[in-house]
């Protein structure tokens, strides 16, 4: 459907194309207060402008168009024409006041990741300002358990973060707290620098010179936390006979830890420990700033394994349950036994075996921490009675040596004797 052509005053002209001779408004008695009309204006369909409406008269003002088909649907007042859309002043006030508040957070996080020194963005992530400054903020962030923060001021990041967490970074700093920060010296020379720092961990002081290097245009140092080796510092054949030993049961912050696997953890205390009930493992020499210096610190010479006082009653139990075992035996030389009686005048099948007194035999148990044994050693008094190949009973007070070696890492344990 076409649309009325437009008059050059821009209402509608009437349907014959001339303007009826009208003032442009019709006589009505005085208008109500005036109502908004918000709706937009519509062209109306092509239709008989009603008298009043159209083409306006000569002289007056432009007559109204007529009423629009949606929005508003009641009479048009007379004497009024329809207002454009007014813009709500208060929306746009609450609109720009949002995006001013929404700008303003955006600020303040950015803000805070530039100067936190967490985060690649951040001061750690960048860089410090001096070599004085990296060293001084790793300490602070591993004294404030940011993890994160303290990777970040490291050129070198590990290969495995197991250990590098907030979690595992506040044990070490609720057990050995770092306290007493103190730069001694500072020596910078091109992008690398050597920077002499003294800490306490707890009740350990550590002294030492740490290498510190320029990267990105910021100081960091080269290494943030210090990679172990645990395994390495046990032996893995036996020097004797040269067969392969058992791992040493590690376990680092309640976690076993595989054979010849590295991990990395931050300076300070640290939660080693074992997996086997029978063996306790302790460090010789605690992980302190030193382990920053080089890529591949071991704690070797500084691992100890020790049988534990469970291990201890389980080994003396195993023997003396090994023993009373044997002794039910009826054979002169009872398979995996220690006592045996080589005498061709007896007859075998008829021994009658009384095991010792083993607490009065005084057997010496020697933990062996490089095979993770115990060995027992010792002599005991048997009583044997048997008969002779005549038939005739014989008695006889033996002197067994006792010589065996219990693996403490089987379950369950065994006495393996010498010789069998």
């Amino acid at each position: 459907m076409t649309q009325p052509p437009h008059s050059q005053f821009g209402g509608p002209n009437p349907v014959d194309g001339t303007a009826p001779q009208t003032s442009g408004y019709r006589q009505a008695p005085p208008p109500p207060p005036p109502q908004q009309w918000d709706a937009p204006a519509h062209p109306a369909p092509h239709q008989t402008a009603p008298h009043g409406y159209g083409a306006p008269a000569a002289g007056g003002p432009p007559a109204p168009p007529p009423p629009p088909q949606g929005g508003w649907q009641g009479p048009l007042q007379p004497g009024f024409s329809p207002q454009p859309p007014r813009r709500n002043k208060k929306a746009l006030l609450i609109t720009a006041g949002a995006t001013a508040a929404v700008l303003l957070v955006v600020g303040i996080v950015v803000g805070i990741v530039s100067f936190s020194g967490g985060g690649p963005g951040g001061i750690g992530g960048r860089g410090a300002s001096s070599a004085s400054e990296a060293v001084k903020g790793y300490l602070d962030a591993l004294s404030k358990g940011d993890a994160n923060a303290a990777l970040a001021f490291g050129s070198d990041q590990p290969a495995s973060k197991d250990f590098l967490t907030d979690e595992i970074l506040k044990q070490q700093i609720e057990k050995w707290p770092i306290t007493n920060v103190r730069i001694l010296s500072a020596n910078e020379t091109g992008d690398m620098a050597q920077v002499h720092v003294v800490a306490n961990f707890g009740d350990q002081s550590s002294d030492q010179t740490l290498m510190v290097k320029k990267q990105d245009g910021g100081w960091k140092l080269t290494s943030a936390a210090a990679k172990l080796n645990l395994a390495a510092a046990t032996l893995t054949s036996n020097p004797v006979t040269g067969q392969p030993l058992p791992a040493p049961p590690i376990s680092l912050f309640g976690k076993p830890i595989s054979n010849g696997s590295a991990v990395y953890v931050f300076p300070g205390w640290v939660d080693l420990g074992s997996s086997n009930k029978y063996i306790s493992v302790a460090a010789l020499r605690p992980v302190l700033l030193d382990g920053l210096v080089s890529q591949s610190v071991t704690v070797p010479a500084g691992l100890q394994l020790q049988l534990t006082e469970e291990g201890s009653a389980a080994a003396k139990k195993v023997v003396a349950d090994a023993v009373a075992e044997c002794a039910k035996s009826t054979a002169l030389a009872p398979p995996n036994c220690p006592q045996r009686m080589l005498n061709p005048a007896l007859a075998d099948g008829t021994a009658h075996w009384e095991a010792p007194d083993l607490a009065a035999a005084n057997l010496q148990y020697r933990f062996m921490s490089y095979d993770l044994s115990v060995h027992v050693l010792g002599t005991s008094q048997w009583k044997l009675t048997a008969n002779g190949t005549d038939g005739v009973p014989m008695q006889g007070n033996p002197v067994v040596g006792i010589m065996g070696s219990i693996d403490m890492t089987q379950d369950p344990l065994t006495v393996k004797w010498a010789g069998q």
